[in-house]
């Protein structure tokens, strides 16, 4: 769903109020509680998908779409899903780790991206403390947006997590930063 009792899905999965009433929680309790709110939307998933799993030790995380688990559970073949890893291609063909081969027009390969900026100089690199392979924070930034030593340059959109409600605050706080409207962060945060 895009929305829950009328309310963006971002925003509901990220509540701050829940966050804290849950604070005092152990984290595996907390991660308990959220498979079984995700799994109160979605209910059961069509074969051959499954949900992480909090008996394995499984983190709970999200994927907001409109139609993906609609097109599965409607068995038109327009769509399927495989939990076998493409592990080569043949021609139109990809070969899968359970031996199964199916041919295809196209292939979308969404593997995610790792962050590159070619265009700053090695010194603001070493500044923002870049680790182009770290794919949970690839360069060290307060509130993900500011690196203080570095007060003309912000950053949007470099985060994880439910990301348009994030990188709205973040352009934002950016624009108000820039505008004079706001204060810069101090160099000591």
């Amino acid at each position: 769903p895009r929305y829950i009792n009328g309310r963006p899905v971002d925003l509901a999965f990220y509540s701050r109020a829940a966050n804290e009433r849950n604070s005092a929680a152990p984290e595996e309790e907390r991660n308990i509680k959220r498979h079984a709110f995700f799994r109160s939307l979605v209910g059961e998933l069509p074969a051959p998908l499954v949900a992480p799993d909090p008996e394995r030790g499984d983190l709970p995380y999200v994927a907001i779409t409109d139609n993906f688990l609609d097109a599965l559970r409607s068995q038109s073949g327009k769509l399927k899903a495989r939990s076998a890893k493409v592990v080569g291609f043949d021609g139109k063909a990809a070969l899968f780790s359970d031996d199964h081969r199916e041919d295809f027009d196209a292939v979308v390969l969404a593997t995610g991206y790792r962050l590159d900026l070619p265009f700053f100089a090695r010194e603001t690199l070493a500044q923002l403390e870049f680790e182009p392979r770290d794919l949970l924070q690839p360069a060290i930034l307060h509130e993900c947006v500011w690196r203080p030593e570095l007060p003309d340059l912000a950053f949007v959109g470099i985060y994880r997590g439910p990301y348009f409600a994030a990188m709205e605050l973040q352009a934002r706080w950016a624009c108000g930063v820039f505008s004079g409207r706001l204060r810069a962060p101090a160099p000591a945060a």
